[in-house]
């Protein structure tokens, strides 16, 4: 853990300069407010009609760079939206909505504008932000800052009700620090600010999130996927981000040139981020010592799988083969899989035989035997460079493969077993892949198509 110098380093921060805007001089209101949203509407008529020239009406009408026009159009939609606020609290406090019948004026701006529930209560919540942060709301009505701007200050407001005076005394100096930088940097200022006012009340409010929201909620769902959500303290969620990078890293997608017939689809970042929390569970399962994860009910933590032998011997289209179960540390069964996927997972995996007596008692119980010992895994590793065999891939190798399944009678030697990486593993036992050949020579990939490729040992 490194520790920071107490020193501020505020006045290091990077800092854009702010352009003031144009000092034209502010129009008298209309007569009708009909003519200024008619006014406003024939301007962003001729915004769409020059945006839709190109390049020839947005820069040569102009005389500006496109995107010079998209800052300028930014700051103008910001003074919308808050005009569109300053009018919606002008409507809330006037109470027509109560006069057509409806409970609240967010039901009202719901049921007239079509933005929906979400939408609706931001407009009403943002009709406030001047009653609580005036100069911060002046700002976002000239285009300077954003709602999220005021939105990070309106809610220290709210967190913290006695820094009230102190956050309007530096109000200005606020809202000149918002101007020029990101709403979320911008919090990290206020934070700051906040800190100096009352470093106590930051400790008590961090330490009260900690014990009322911290937390992470896993639970099984009924077809035996597990949901993941929650809010981490800051330190476990950094270590958590910086370990989700790295282990993307590891479990990242095969790069170069695809060879021909063959697409893969590029995985989202959730996806990603399964596939790299799947390899830090298993780094960790792996970890022995001291430092390793403790024994749950006398095991260490890894997956239970029971099959009947039946299923990882037959053929992958054979209609009599039975599923088999993911079972919890206490044996009970929780989940169940193909018996392909059961193939997949014992391919590389230890084994322990349960022998059952005609009546389907336990009979006998073999000890655990590792598939693959660690020697024939370290030579597997070498001969393939540590690099999935398929052509092309360069992810790191997951998991070691038997081109003929051990329970078929497939031999744990080092002419069967091919490392892999997860996604081609689940390709060659889960999506009608085949793989056959030699490890030590040539493997053959065949995708359902028909179309193959060879590859050979790294050391050839």
């Amino acid at each position: 853990m490194s520790v920071a110098s107490p020193t501020r380093r505020r006045n290091s921060r990077r800092r854009v300069e702010v352009t003031p805007r144009d000092a034209r001089p502010r129009v008298a209101p209309c007569v009708s407010m009909h003519q200024a949203i008619d006014a406003l509407a024939v301007a962003l008529d001729q915004v769409v009609a020059l945006a839709a020239v190109g390049a020839d009406g947005v820069t040569n009408a102009t005389g500006l760079g496109a995107g010079e026009v998209a800052v300028a159009l930014a700051a103008e939609r910001r003074r919308l939206e808050a005009a569109l606020a300053d009018v919606v609290g002008v409507h809330a406090a006037s109470g027509e909505w109560n006069n057509e019948g409806f409970a609240t004026p967010k039901a009202w701006l719901r049921a007239r504008t079509g933005e929906g529930a979400a939408a609706s209560g931001r407009l009403i919540v943002q009709s406030k932000a001047r009653e609580t942060c005036p100069l911060m709301a002046a700002a976002w009505a000239d285009g300077t800052v954003t709602w999220g701007h005021v939105a990070v200050l309106t809610d220290a407001h709210k967190s913290f009700p006695h820094l009230r005076e102190g956050l309007k005394a530096i109000e200005a100096d606020l809202a000149y620090a918002a101007s020029g930088v990101e709403p979320e940097e911008f919090g990290r200022i206020l934070f700051e600010h906040l800190h100096a006012l009352d470093p106590q009340a930051m400790d008590d409010a961090d330490a009260q999130k900690r014990r009322d929201s911290a937390g992470l909620h896993v639970s099984r769902c009924l077809d035996g996927y597990v949901r993941v959500d929650g809010l981490l303290a800051p330190e476990v969620g950094e270590a958590l981000l910086s370990a989700l990078a790295a282990a993307r890293e590891a479990t990242r997608e095969p790069k170069g040139e695809t060879p021909p017939g063959f697409l893969i689809d590029k995985p989202s970042l959730s996806q990603r981020n399964m596939s790299a929390l799947a390899h830090i569970v298993a780094v960790a399962s792996r970890v022995a010592g001291a430092d390793g994860l403790p024994d749950s009910h006398g095991e260490r933590p890894v997956v239970h799988i029971t099959i009947p032998t039946e299923s990882l011997i037959c053929e992958r289209d054979d209609s009599d083969a039975l599923p088999g179960w993911i079972e919890s540390f206490t044996g009970q069964p929780v989940t169940p899989i193909t018996a392909e996927t059961a193939r997949r997972i014992s391919c590389d995996a230890t084994t322990r035989l349960i022998s059952l007596d005609p009546r389907g008692c336990i009979d006998t119980i073999s000890a655990s035997v590792r598939t693959i010992s660690p020697k024939l895994r370290r030579y597997v590793l070498t001969r393939d460079g540590g690099v999935c065999r398929y052509p092309g891939c360069h992810s790191p190798i997951h998991e070691i493969h038997h081109v003929i399944h051990w329970a078929r009678g497939g031999p744990t030697t080092t002419n069967n077993l091919a490392g892999l990486c997860h996604h081609h593993h689940h390709l060659v036992h889960e999506s009608n892949w085949t793989l056959h050949g030699n490890p030590e020579s040539t493997l053959i990939f065949t995708n359902p198509a028909g179309l193959q490729w060879r590859s050979p040992p790294l050391t050839c």
